[in-house]
C-alpha cells in the first residue's frame, strides 16, 4: 500500500486572511478548483494510484478537492474524519 497526501487547492479563507475551518470555511478559490482537477489528471496517469480510496476531513475546501479528486463517472468512496481537520478555530 502507497500512502499519498494531498493538501486542498487554494481556498477563499487565504485569500481573505481570515481563519475557517468546520462550518465558516468558504470553499475553494476557482484556482483551487483548477488545482484539484490538474492532480485529478495527474493522478490518473499515476500507476501507483490506480486503485485508490480518499480520506478527508469534512471542511468544505478539502472536501471540494476530494470530490473533484473521486474521478468523475466511478465510483471512489470518500470517508470522511475530522480528525484530518488541520485546526478547529471554534468562533474564530
Amino acid at each position: 500500500m502507497r500512502l499519498i497526501l494531498i493538501r486542498h487547492g487554494a481556498s477563499v479563507h487565504t485569500l481573505r486572511g481570515i481563519i475557517a475551518g468546520g462550518s465558516s470555511c468558504p470553499g475553494l478559490t476557482d484556482d483551487g478548483f483548477k488545482q484539484a482537477h490538474l492532480l485529478a489528471m495527474r493522478l490518473r496517469t499515476m500507476s501507483e494510484a490506480a486503485d485508490y480510496q480518499i480520506l478527508s476531513s469534512p471542511v468544505l475546501r478539502a472536501r471540494q478537492t476530494a470530490d473533484v479528486l473521486a474521478r468523475p463517472g466511478e465510483i471512489v468512496s470518500i470517508t470522511q474524519d475530522s480528525d484530518l481537520t488541520e485546526v478547529h478555530p471554534g468562533e474564530a
